[in-house]
């Protein structure tokens, strides 16, 4: 059987840097919805007709596909492997220092 190490590139990203990138793609998204809230005056004032429901329904409902897209979980690429809980030293009833019954199970048994 064969044992695959970890890798650095198996990690996450970190938490500024996935912090950045929703905050990037968020501004991003609303650009474009400030563009569309200009194209649709620019028609109103121009060329008024049915077509200027496409700018409107674009400044209308890119928030809501921005909010959502901005706090979508991340897919992770690999699983982080985790260290298993820590052991003391005499926790183990080993009679250490942290264990006054000096490994039994009742302190009254002395």
């Amino acid at each position: 059987m064969r044992s695959t190490t970890p890798s650095i590139t198996d990690l996450p990203p970190s938490p500024g840097d996935e912090e950045r990138s929703r905050t990037r793609q968020y501004l991003i998204v609303m650009a474009i919805r400030l563009a569309c809230m200009f194209i649709a005056i620019a028609i109103a004032a121009l060329a008024p007709g049915w077509w200027i429901v496409i700018p409107i329904a674009g400044a209308v409902f890119l928030p809501l596909f921005a909010v959502v897209a901005a706090n979508a979980p991340r897919v992770v690429r690999g699983t982080v492997e985790r260290p298993g809980p820590r052991e003391l030293p005499g926790s183990a009833g080993t009679g250490g220092p942290s264990d006054p019954a000096g490994g039994r199970d009742d302190a009254a048994g002395r």
